[in-house]
């Protein structure tokens, strides 16, 4: 209440904090498939989540799935890095129709039921801004670059 008083429920207060996560969550979705065409970023509307995978064209989901928990390894809470993700698996009998679209784009051989994704909840509205020395945007896909470089995943 406090907190709502003071930065006000309004466009100007936590409306702005919101549409500021939501601009950086787009702009990180676009860095992300730009930094490598495997990069498959679920389109999620006008929301702060991104999911993502990384696939090549024809690859099997059981190997896009393996990659999506080695990202989720390297960049989990235990892993002591400078970004952390989560993950999310979405099954078939829930999300078939979305599975079947988004995996279709990269013509995925199907051959397990599961899609793994790696989850990203953008709610700093400072992660890009000019204040800032250096750009977490750039930073994050950097690294997520130089994972899959050193994964073996090029």
């Amino acid at each position: 209440w406090l907190t709502a008083r003071v930065i006000g429920f309004n466009e100007q207060g936590y409306g702005r904090i919101l549409e500021r996560s939501v601009d950086s969550a787009q702009k990180l979705g676009r860095m992300l498939t730009l930094a490598d065409s495997r990069i498959r970023v679920n389109p999620s509307g006008d929301c702060n989540i991104i999911t993502f995978c990384v696939a090549g064209e024809g690859e099997r989901l059981s190997e896009t799935n393996a990659r999506s928990l080695r990202i989720y390894e390297a960049f989990s809470p235990k892993a002591n890095h400078s970004f952390v993700v989560s993950k999310t698996t979405l099954g078939v009998k829930d999300y078939g129709r979305l599975i079947k679209e988004f995996t279709g784009r990269w013509n995925a051989n199907r051959d397990v039921d599961d899609l793994v994704l790696i989850r990203l909840v953008l709610m700093n509205p400072f992660f890009e801004t000019v204040e800032s020395k250096f750009s977490y945007p750039d930073l994050f896909v950097s690294e997520i670059a130089e994972f899959l470089r050193r994964d073996g995943s090029e």
